[in-house]
């Protein structure tokens, strides 16, 4: 009986195979590496097919149901009553869904076409029955946290599209950027407090991505465009104004910072408008103004790159201006920047000031004498320059009326407690320290308006006798007078301005009105005199030569004639602390230094040692000038000294003269028959 298997078996030789040699180690691990890796792209591939399909899957599926949707919306929009609020909310948060740039920009516009005919029936219904009820109405909290979010999307898309189709979307924007439109009558709620709270959380929420630089940009470009219809710029700035007015800052540090960076970046756009208060009707320049206030603090100097168009525009400019070519200076945007800021100064001076107008216009000042340190301000004040609507509201801002008015804005006198030690800034208000300022860089740059402004601050205000009495017994008053140098940057202008102001009152006042002590009593003149000349003696000795010392040094040269005329302050007063009993040689060591000060304050030295300088100069001079004599022939003293003299040299005019007699031996002169003189 067989019982094996009828198939061959395979011969199987146990012995070894002479030649054959296995694979080593490193080979192994090399093929096992390169199979495993090889795995694993297979598995990546594999995976990446299932995310491609699968997101394909979904994006299939939603285009799908966003075509269904958009497709029912288009039936219901045709016949839609909005009977109610929930069916409106419906119609306008199904659209935010789907809503696409690229496919649903008619159906927004249909849509916002739709409330806004809904906004103008509601509105004739209330003029027919002479009633106010609102276009929509609340009353849950919850609807209208629901209604505000979806009036947030459909205002953020229809400020998008504002340019594209203007006639829609300016009166969506322009009703519905409007809070007054909406009602909350909530119920159960007798707390008007936290309908109030409510409503401007409402607002805060619709509003609150308009701000952004599509509409901004959008509204600058209509506002340049449509530059000639001031109630369509008006209407314009209304909704601009809307969009950031209700979007206060939240508590949230990162919100806060956005919307700082909005309303900024807007008015920094609107003010850089060329002429733009020429353009404004007065609602609109009111409202700018307000709305300004977001730009003051910021610090211009951050605006202002070192390599921007603007400033190459500014260094061509300077060229220029250094090479003297009839070539009409160009303005950039910073600089319109800078004319409407005092646009804005001009029409905040207009109020009665309170608290908020005092506020304003501080921050108003604040912010121009920043962008004026920042600008190239000298530009504008050269025969180059010739633009007189870039020009005229400074020219506003400089006439008595507008700098009276300013001037009433700021308190005369500070509540100081007792014993407080005084500064500049605790004794003047900041506004009132910017004021000054700007006057003096107007004062000291703009060669056309210095008498008139001059003029206008001497005589039309008090502000000569508010500076001093300011500033006397101030730590950096007293600091100026001890050092000479170092004084804060709030000193500097204010005594300059004072100086400038007072000399120029003296100009004009005779010695009887001088001595009724209109300004100041003498009293007060001795005491200034104390430390003015203080001062300017300190400014010779730390050799600084600028404007301030001049004008200071002019002033005292003026009162020291009044006291020359009729004495009202002892001789011994106007000497410099210390040098009357201190070594002459040692405070005056430098010889320039004797001859500026015994030259431009003489007054202060004593006068026996003002003899002493002179006749040591004249000693001096004899020395330097007249230790060689030159040789000349008494018939040519004439011929040698018109050479002299057309020559011009000062040394040879000084210089001692030898004057010999004419001999028949000339050769063999020695020299011993002369006549010297000078």
């Amino acid at each position: 009986m067989f019982f094996g298997d009828e198939r061959e078996k395979p011969k199987i030789s146990f012995r070894s195979q002479k030649g054959a040699s296995l694979p080593s180690r490193q080979d192994f691990v090399q093929t096992s590496q390169q199979q495993r890796e090889e795995r694993h792209r297979q598995k990546l591939r594999e995976n990446s097919s299932k995310t491609i399909q699968k997101v394909w899957r979904r994006i299939r599926a939603s285009r799908r149901t966003d075509e269904e949707e958009r497709k029912r919306w288009d039936i219901e929009i045709k016949s839609a009553s909005w009977n109610d609020l929930e069916s409106m909310h419906s119609t306008i948060s199904r659209l935010s869904l789907f809503y696409s740039k690229r496919i649903d920009l008619n159906r927004l516009d249909l849509l916002c076409e739709k409330i806004t005919s809904l906004y103008n029936s509601h509105t004739a219904s209330n003029q027919a029955s002479k009633t106010d009820r609102k276009v929509i109405v609340f009353t849950t909290r919850e609807e209208a946290l629901k209604w505000a979010i979806v009036f947030k999307r459909i205002l953020s898309h229809s400020s998008q599209r504002l340019t594209e189709n203007l006639q829609v979307h300016f009166r969506f924007l322009l009703f519905f950027t409007n809070p007054d439109i909406f009602g909350y009558e909530l119920v159960g709620d007798n707390n008007q407090q936290e309908s109030n709270v409510l409503k401007k959380k409402c607002n805060n929420i619709m509003t609150s991505q308009l701000g952004g630089g599509e509409l901004v940009s959008s509204i600058r470009n209509l506002m340049m465009k449509f530059s000639t219809d001031k109630n369509f710029l008006h209407l314009l700035m209304t909704i601009a104004v809307r969009s950031l007015q209700f979007s206060s800052p939240s508590k949230s540090k990162e919100e806060s910072k956005d919307f700082k960076g909005n309303a900024f970046h807007f008015v920094w756009e609107i003010l850089s408008i060329k002429n733009l208060f020429g353009k404004l009707n007065v609602q609109s320049q009111v409202m700018l103004a307000n709305l300004s206030t977001i730009l003051f603090s910021f610090n211009p100097q951050s605006l202002f790159p070192n390599e921007s168009a603007s400033n190459l525009v500014l260094k061509r400019s300077r060229m220029d201006m250094e090479e003297e070519e009839k070539i009409p200076l160009e303005t950039t945007r910073n600089d319109w920047i800078l004319s409407n800021s005092f646009g804005i100064s001009i029409i905040l001076e207009k109020p009665n000031p309170d608290q908020r107008g005092t506020n304003l216009m501080t921050a108003s000042l604040q912010f121009i004498d920043k962008l004026m340190r920042v600008c190239y301000t000298k530009k504008y004040f050269s025969k180059s320059f010739v633009d007189s609507e870039f020009l005229e509201p400074l020219r506003k801002f400089v006439v008595v009326s507008s700098i009276k008015s300013m001037l009433n804005f700021f308190p005369v006198q500070p509540n100081l407690k007792t014993g407080e030690e005084r500064s500049i800034q605790k004794t003047f208000p900041t506004g009132f320290l910017h004021l000054c300022s700007i006057i003096i860089h107007f004062q000291s740059n703009w060669e056309e308006q210095k008498s008139p402004l001059l003029n206008s601050i001497s005589f039309g205000t008090s502000i000569v006798r508010r500076l001093w009495i300011g500033m006397s017994g101030t730590v950096e008053l007293s600091q100026l007078a001890a050092e000479g140098r170092g004084e804060s940057q709030e000193i500097a202008p204010l005594l300059l301005l004072f100086t400038k102001c007072y000399s120029h009152l003296l100009f004009t006042m005779d010695d009887e009105e001088f001595f009724q002590q209109t300004v100041f009593n003498l009293d007060e003149l001795v005491k200034m005199i104390s430390i003015l000349k203080n001062i300017a003696y300190k400014m010779f000795v730390a050799d600084r030569n600028d404007e301030l010392r001049e004008s200071i040094v002019s002033l005292l040269q003026q009162l020291y004639d009044r006291n020359a005329r009729k004495t009202f302050c002892n001789e011994m007063h106007w000497l410099v602390d210390g040098l009357r009993f201190m070594d002459i040689d040692s405070a005056l060591a430098s010889r320039s230094l004797d001859q500026e000060i015994l030259k431009n304050i003489p007054f202060v030295v004593p006068f026996d040692v003002r003899i002493a300088k002179f006749y040591e100069a004249i000693d001096d001079d004899r020395n330097n000038n007249q230790s060689d004599y030159f040789n000349t022939e008494r018939a040519r003293i004439r011929r040698d000294g018109a050479v002299d003299v057309e020559a011009g040299s000062e040394e040879n005019l000084k210089s001692r003269r030898s004057v010999m007699s004419r001999r028949d031996d000339h050769e063999h002169h020695d020299g011993c028959n002369h006549d010297h003189s000078k």
